[in-house]
């Protein structure tokens, strides 16, 4: 499926647990991103996708959270974070890159939004906690204090 993805030049290629190598290298060459839901494995009880061998490979990574009342009923990010950290072994900083600026790029927005930089919509949350990098580390905690929407605070 990964290899129909990138010859017909999809932007991404979802619910990767069980793709070779030949699906491996080809997002690793193309321009469809590897987009990883681990609620969905954690929910289904299945084995990962090959993370480190998609990042090897140069795949960018995207995740979500595949939300549905069947096999992920997880609607939370920083959750969703935390997941991609315990089950596929990524950094905190990779995970979110993974939760911003790639599923930017797979949603063609990432002129407008995905990073923070000038030009671009200011869409973001703030955390609690001294670092992103205890998002993984908190699981089940909502680490979320505010969200920015445009530029503007909004009532949460």
């Amino acid at each position: 499926a990964a290899e129909a993805a990138t010859a017909l030049g999809a932007r991404s290629a979802d619910h990767l647990n069980h793709i070779g190598p030949e699906g491996i290298a080809a997002l690793g060459e193309g321009q469809t991103a590897a987009v990883l839901l681990p609620a969905s494995t954690f929910t289904l009880r299945a084995a990962p996708a090959p993370v480190a061998a998609l990042r090897d490979a140069g795949a960018a990574l995207a995740i979500a959270t595949d939300l549905n009342p069947g096999t992920s009923p997880v609607s939370s990010m920083p959750e969703t974070i935390a997941m991609a950290c315990s089950l596929y072994g990524m950094t905190p900083l990779a995970a979110l890159t993974a939760a911003t600026a790639n599923p930017a790029w797979v949603l063609g927005m990432s002129d407008r939004v995905g990073t923070l930089e000038p030009g671009k919509r200011a869409d973001l949350v703030v955390l609690d906690g001294a670092s992103f990098a205890h998002v993984p580390y908190r699981s089940g905690h909502n680490p979320v204090v505010a969200t920015v929407i445009g530029g503007e605070p909004i009532d949460s």
